[in-house]
């Protein structure tokens, strides 16, 4: 499998830097992630100028860098500092019964990710479409979307799933690679323990709180890009914490690299990283001895983010090029409208509310009683709430959703206790300032970033960078504390290992991971589309159709990969009736022949009219007028006809499917009658038992299309068993234009 490659030339580097003999594996691996990471940035951004971001082309790239590394490894690698560095990280990972939990831990998450295809939300109309469009068009350029965050939005987290995929040909891999930052999480923040002059213990402490992170444990085995941005970020803190303690051109320039990949990662990453190199350059220059040292710390922020905003210029400047903004967000503001104390304090206590949620209701509500009258009208100020978003005290075992609550109490505790009593347990200085840095990062997020109900995540950064000072605080309480802390945070992670609810280790049916229907899983989100556009694809498939069109977002990646499913020809895939900027990034010459909707029907793309062929309450599908007249006889064949008048009637897809052609405006404003007689009376509501009959009684312009002289509608049925049902259309007053109906054979059916 092509991907190994990856693998092969990532080894390479983590070999290379610990063949030098001055880093162990830890900072080996972040050292290989940085410089793995820079030369894909490149890759990709060269490789798209050319539309040639393929199979070929990456596999060409990939190879040829992983064997010029390990000719370099061959002839310069040092093997017995190599053979060393393994060793005693061996000896080390033996001895610590921490680190083969942790790396259990490691494990399932790993096999969660691999099993499971991408199925988060964001996943399906963000992080994996924009996907799907780059591989289609060999190029991370622009397209054309009604969804704008898949083009505009920060990208490097995709990608690294991008490369994955095509090398790979699936998606089978994507999750990994926050699985792999997850793990980087773990390693960046004991070594940054490490930094803050700790023991091994209290760094493996600091592993340990950082990979039992609830949050980092559900999304580790997911698409999002939280983790990616946390990784950088604490990257970033680390080799600028090594400048400090010994300045060097290397660490100045992986600095910026980091720096630079966590705003092109998320846009968290530009509220997060002021705080903390503000406090950072502050420690330096208010500790380095001379005015020549401190305007060499001075000098050094300037290279660095020069680096970090180079690496962001192409991506900038496509944002400016449509947007005429670099850091377009679209429709949606997340700033706070104004700068308040009282805004600050609402967002600080509903920010921490997302974490105090525990498995109880009950204590759940009283807490948050509790919190609203304290909170008062701030509760839910318009000025700093996102959509209207107010105070929530949640416990969920969601990625987008699930708060931290140990993790939450001990960062808390932890950061005063540093504050308060440096003096008392003798705080470094290095731990201080991180500290401080944590604290300030806080507020500016609480005063800058409106509420969100789904804002837990984006806290992942600051939970990370709080791993180490919490790990340097609970070692001040003794060795017993710190050995059973470490023990705690392990038993507490179990729930969100195995009970993700995106992702669970065993499904409601019983069965696990192993025995699910992948297909099925894509659609966890929307699982009523899936039978219909399956049926949809399956009428197109023996067509061959060479363009398709979508006109939806919210389910986009599911239906491409259905698309890939059901048709061999891979046809060209984009979306039409684009009603924002983006519209004029369409392809050339790209008129579909065939459109899928879940909204409602399209009668003209690009001059070709189209019309509705086929139907189903959930999805629409409209043709060229050129390929539809072959399919509309063939969409209804072996469809059950149980009425023919004015509307033809059919049953499908547990629906009456309303059919009419030509269609006059009168037939448009119809108003239908729907008895369902059912075959047990209990299944009816109390209300409708006395009638025998649910009245499913409907207007066309609530659940009917219309498209040029074509009319359909489509009513759901009931899921119970149906005996017998009359449809029809009312006239004026209560007279009956037109009826039908339809017994099953006077046995049960099921609708």
């Amino acid at each position: 499998m092509a991907i190994i490659i990856l693998a092969l030339f990532f080894s390479t580097l983590v070999f290379a830097f610990a063949g030098t003999g001055r880093y162990g594996l830890r900072q080996s691996f972040v050292y290989a992630a940085t410089v793995y990471t820079l030369c894909l940035v490149l890759a990709t951004e060269f490789f798209s100028i050319w539309n040639i971001l393929r199979f070929e082309t990456l596999l060409a790239f990939w190879t040829g860098l992983t064997i010029v590394s390990g000719l370099y490894l061959y002839f310069y690698g040092n093997r017995q500092a190599i053979i060393h560095t393994l060793n005693g990280s061996w000896t080390r990972f033996r001895a610590s019964k921490m680190l083969w939990a942790v790396a259990l831990i490691w494990s399932i998450i790993l096999v969660i990710a691999l099993v499971y295809p991408p199925n988060n939300w964001d996943s399906i109309v963000y992080h994996m479409a924009r996907i799907a469009s780059w591989i289609q068009q060999g190029s991370i350029k622009f397209f054309p979307t009604p969804y704008l965050p898949q083009i505009s939005y920060p990208p490097l987290a995709e990608w690294h799933i991008l490369h994955f995929q095509v090398l790979a040909g699936s998606d089978r891999f994507a999750n990994t690679v926050q699985w792999l930052t997850l793990v980087g999480c773990g390693l960046a923040a004991s070594l940054i323990a490490g930094e803050l002059k700790q023991a091994f213990p209290v760094q493996v402490l600091a592993l340990v709180i950082a990979t039992t992170l609830p949050m980092g444990l559900l999304q580790g085995s997911s698409t999002q890009n939280d983790l990616v941005v946390s990784f950088w970020l604490l990257a970033f803190a680390l080799f600028a914490l090594q400048y400090l303690r010994k300045p060097s051109v290397s660490r100045i320039s992986f600095c910026g690299l980091t720096l630079g990949f966590a705003l092109l990662t998320k846009g968290t990453a530009y509220v997060f990283f002021p705080p903390l190199a503000a406090i950072l350059l502050l420690y330096g220059i208010i500790h380095k001895q001379g005015k020549r040292p401190r305007l060499k710390v001075v000098f050094a922020a300037m290279v660095i983010l020069a680096i970090a905003l180079l690496l962001n210029s192409s991506h900038w400047t496509r944002n400016w090029n449509l947007f005429e903004n670099p850091l377009y967000t679209g429709n949606f503001d997340f700033s706070n409208d104004r700068l308040s104390i009282t805004i600050l304090w609402s967002n600080l206590i509903r920010n921490s509310a997302l974490h105090w949620g525990i498995p109880s209701d009950k204590i759940n509500i009283i807490t948050h009683g509790i919190t609203h009258r304290i909170l008062g009208d701030l509760a839910a100020i318009p000025e700093a709430s996102f959509e209207g978003h107010g105070l929530r005290i949640p416990f969920s075992k969601h990625e987008d959703s699930a708060g931290n609550f140990l993790h939450y109490w001990v960062l808390v505790i932890s950061l005063l206790g540093v504050v308060l009593f440096r003096r008392r347990f003798q705080f470094n200085r290095p731990t201080v300032y991180l500290t401080l840095a944590i604290v300030l990062g806080t507020i500016f997020y609480c005063s800058m970033v409106k509420h969100q109900i789904w804002a837990s995540r984006t806290h992942t950064p600051l939970f990370m960078l709080g791993a180490p000072i919490a790990a340097v605080f609970v070692s001040r309480l003794g060795s017993t504390m710190q050995g059973n802390f470490s023990k705690i945070f392990l038993i507490m992670s179990i729930p969100w290992i195995f009970f993700n609810e995106t992702r669970p280790v065993y499904l409601d049916s019983g069965h696990s991971i192993f025995s699910m229907n992948r297909m099925e899983s894509y659609f966890h989100y929307f699982p009523h589309l899936l039978r219909p556009y399956s049926g949809a694809l399956f009428y197109l498939k023996e067509h061959a159709p060479e363009e398709i069109g979508i006109h939806t977002f919210q389910h986009e990646y599911s239906l491409r990969i259905l698309i890939d499913e059901h048709l061999e020809e891979n046809p060209r895939v984009g979306h039409v009736s684009i009603g924002n900027i983006s519209s004029g990034l369409r392809f050339d010459d790209y008129t579909p022949q065939y459109i899928l909707s879940t909204n409602d029907a399209t009668e003209n793309i690009g001059g070709f009219p189209y019309r509705i062929v086929w139907i189903s309450p959930e999805v629409i599908v409209s043709a060229r007028e050129d390929v539809a007249s072959k399919l509309v006889s063939e969409m209804f064949e072996g469809d059950t006809l149980i009425v023919e008048s004015k509307y033809d009637v059919y049953v499908r897809d547990n629906a009456l499917l309303y059919v009419k052609e030509p269609c006059s405006q009168e037939d448009a404003e119809a108003t239908f009658f729907v008895h369902v007689v059912p075959a047990d009376v209990n299944d009816l509501s109390d209300r409708r038992r006395q009638y025998g009959a649910d009245n499913l009684d409907f207007r066309f312009e609530e659940h009917g299309w219309r498209s040029g002289e074509q009319c359909l509608a489509a009513r759901r049925l009931p899921t119970y068993a149906i005996r017998h049902i009359e449809t029809g259309q009312y006239g004026p007053g209560d007279s009956r234009l037109w009826e039908g109906s339809i017994s099953f054979d006077g046995k049960p059916k099921s609708g």
